[in-house]
């Protein structure tokens, strides 16, 4: 379609008008036939690329907007006739001008009639772009600011059941990424891509929801939205059983967060296959065929380049492994735990892994009146200490002192010179998984643990007072001594809503316990921060460099990059890059070096 429309240099940013409903079909049949790393766009990112220079946004005259249609039916026609019948069958539930409807209904609604999870800035974002150009606002970019790619993971839903009660842990994953060049005077250019899951392809091929609705605190709708999803799939399961990718996709929906290693950058949920995604034009590869699934949370050593994975799904225990610095599995294990509980994070040393058995109970106790995810606060939070490469068997088991807790994000850990083993995380005596801890938010509390291998005990001390959590550290120093780390802070006004909301960083010194604080003008909200290193930066010198976190400013409606000095915290962002496009918040970041 693309090239019959517009020719061949112009097949990477077009898409369609949401106006457009009556050619749907034939649109999407012909982009059936496009290669899978075409994006879909709005007509209104349609450009004519410049002789060495990406993709602009420009805007299609109603003339043109015909023409690429006109085309696409002819195009459509000719290539149906190569098609197999599984692709025709498929590009014929494509066409439904009902499909189009229930993929779009939420973007024609008010706020006040939606989910709080699917308002303001938490509502999905329908366009994908490639390589669009952003604008300093304020300040500079610094000039040893490295090349590289600021990448966020979080949900946002393609498909939504109008009477699900949507929560973000079910919206698909979408990366947003701002490139920078290592030039100051080039611009920064964003990009934003679905990752391109089974269920992502199931229900692009279903062209309804599959999957709606299955986090939800009310009983009855989700037992409703549970006969819709299953009869939905049973409707369409032979197109999507036809469908190579709806089968062979990677299982979950890869919105948590983004990691890279030995060459390759992942796209990671809870439980599921990491999903390989290309850079600089986040293009989904797929599940990584030679792993098993694991967490959102693996550790990367600095120093061995290994990468340490978990995976609390098995019935037996926590299934622990170790890659080396390529990627090749180089060990693997099985933790035994007394129960069945969530562990989100970990956390290693330059020779050791500690495993957080916190009492985050995935089975119900119907006697307590409690659910299927509760936290036990009569169960002691246990610290288990074991050689990188050990077994289950060699578990050395601690537990914290006073009633259990749950630390879902680990800053970092270390050796200690006395023998001691230091955990630093956010730990918080509360959790409630359907408000995603809104209502326990002001309770959380950078906590340091100590582990005395002598005396078998383990010194607790809350390090700052400040609520917060994302912790992150200078990753050159990751399972090292260090001394400053960055975690984004709970909003102090922001206690009844069903989502969070972050509103200020913080800079933690954990040898002082001092903490550093930047806040935003009223409207500013702000996500997880990261620490980049500037370039020719020494070793030794552990926060030279730059803190980068992704910024709503809901008053103007503007999505930014703020950019600060790490040695100088606390003060204005000494850049603001404005986004082409809005960015929904999201959950974790990472930084890709351009080298990759």
């Amino acid at each position: 379609f693309a090239q019959s429309a517009l020719g061949p240099d112009h097949t990477s940013n077009v898409a369609l008008p949401m106006a457009a409903v009556a050619c749907h079909g034939g649109f999407r049949g012909a982009m059936r036939s496009a290669p899978p790393q075409v994006p879909m766009q709005s007509c209104r990112n349609l450009a004519a690329k410049r002789p060495g220079e990406r993709e602009e946004s420009v805007r299609v005259s109603a003339p043109g907007v015909a023409a690429i249609f006109a085309g696409a039916a002819v195009a459509t026609a000719a290539r149906q006739r190569k098609q197999t019948k599984p692709a025709i069958a498929r590009c014929t539930l494509a066409r439904s001008i009902a499909g189009h409807v229930r993929s779009s209904w939420l973007s024609l609604l008010r706020d006040p009639w939606k989910p709080e999870a699917l308002r303001g800035n938490w509502s999905p974002v329908h366009e994908e772009s490639v390589g669009l150009r952003a604008h300093v606002v304020a300040g500079t970019i610094p000039e040893d600011f490295p090349a590289g790619h600021f990448v966020q993971n979080g949900p946002n839903p393609r498909w939504v059941r109008p009477n699900a009660g949507y929560h973000p842990f079910e919206g698909d994953g979408m990366l947003h990424s701002v490139e920078f060049t290592g030039r100051p005077a080039q611009p920064p250019r964003y990009s934003n891509r679905w990752v391109r899951t089974a269920k992502w392809h199931a229900e692009d091929v279903a062209q309804r929801p599959l999957a709606s609705g299955f986090v939800d605190s009310d009983i009855l709708r989700l037992g409703v939205n549970a006969v819709l999803n299953a009869a939905s799939a049973a409707g369409t399961l032979p197109f999507i059983l036809a469908d190579v990718s709806s089968v062979t996709g990677g299982s979950g929906t890869a919105n948590t967060s983004v990691v890279h290693h030995a060459g390759k950058v992942f796209a990671l949920q809870e439980g599921s296959k990491p999903v390989v995604v290309n850079m600089p034009h986040l293009t989904t590869e797929g599940a990584l065929k030679e792993s098993k699934g694991f967490t959102a949370h693996p550790k990367v050593c600095p120093v061995t380049g290994e990468l340490m994975w978990f995976n609390y799904g098995s019935p037996a225990g926590l299934t622990y492994g170790v890659w080396d610095r390529d990627g090749r599995p180089v060990h693997e294990t099985v933790v035994p735990l007394p129960h069945n509980v969530m562990v989100h994070d970990i956390a290693v040393t330059r020779h050791h892994t500690v495993i957080l058995d916190c009492p985050l109970i995935l089975t119900p106790n119907l006697l307590k009146g409690q659910g299927p995810v509760h936290l036990d606060n009569d169960v002691p939070m246990r610290l288990g200490v074991f050689p990188r490469h050990g077994h289950g068997k060699d578990v050395e088991w601690y537990e914290v002192p006073g009633p259990g807790k749950m630390c879902f994000h680990v800053m970092n850990a270390y050796e200690h010179s006395s023998g001691e083993i230091v955990v630093i995380g956010c730990a918080q005596p509360k959790v409630s998984i359907g408000d995603m801890n809104v209502q326990h938010a002001q309770k959380e509390r950078l906590t340091e643990w100590r582990i005395d291998p002598q005396t078998r005990l383990v010194n607790e001390r809350v390090l700052s007072e400040i609520p917060c959590d994302f912790p992150r550290v200078n990753e050159r120093f990751m399972g090292q001594p260090f001394r400053f780390g960055y975690a984004a802070a709970f909003d102090p006004d922001n206690r009844h809503g069903t989502v969070p909301r972050f509103n200020r960083i913080t800079k933690h010194d954990v040898r002082s316990a001092e903490t550093f604080v930047w806040e935003g003008s009223v409207g500013v909200c702000v996500g997880e921060p990261i620490f980049v290193p500037r370039v020719g930066a020494s070793l030794g010198d552990e926060d030279d460099g730059y803190v980068l976190v992704y910024a709503r400013d809901e008053m103007r409606r503007s999505s930014e990059v703020f950019i600060f000095d790490a040695q100088d915290f606390g003060n204005a962002p000494l850049c603001r890059v404005q986004l082409p496009r809005r960015v929904p918040y999201g959950f974790h970041v990472a930084w890709v070096p351009a080298e990759l």
